[in-house]
């Protein structure tokens, strides 16, 4: 019975680990997204994205009039940080600033808009407080 209980503890710490495991971690490495057959690349500097920090972030590979971005948690209601980006010739730069909190790790979605059209491309990251 404790080799069975033991087992399904096991499975269930390592299935969630790997849930909450990111696809690419931009804290790391500049990361490059397949879109509806397009290869976008997202990096951002300073590296490790922190708190209270500003953050430029750089996306290449995207054609679109007026690009828009739309950062918020997954994990609480942290509001809705809206990035402006400017083209600067095959790719665009925009600047962000999040807030701290108490949370050790919490994980944030930026969705790409083109001007108010949603773009169904996003990426996930992590900001360590």
């Amino acid at each position: 019975m404790k080799k069975y209980f033991l087992a399904v503890i096991l499975s269930v710490f390592l299935s969630t680990l790997l849930a909450n495991t990111l696809k690419c971690d931009l804290n790391k490495e500049d990361c490059i997204l397949n879109a509806n057959g397009t290869k976008i690349s997202f990096s951002i500097y300073p590296k490790p994205i922190m708190p209270m920090v500003p953050t430029s972030i750089k996306i290449s590979g995207l054609e679109v009039k007026n690009l828009k971005a739309k950062i918020y948690s997954l994990d609480m209601n942290m509001g809705i940080f809206n990035v402006e980006f400017k083209k600067m010739g095959s790719f665009y730069v925009g600047n962000f600033t999040l807030n701290a909190c108490s949370m050790g790790v919490m994980r944030y979605r930026l969705e790409l808009f083109d001007d108010e059209k949603d773009l169904n491309i996003f990426i996930d990251f992590d900001l360590r407080g």
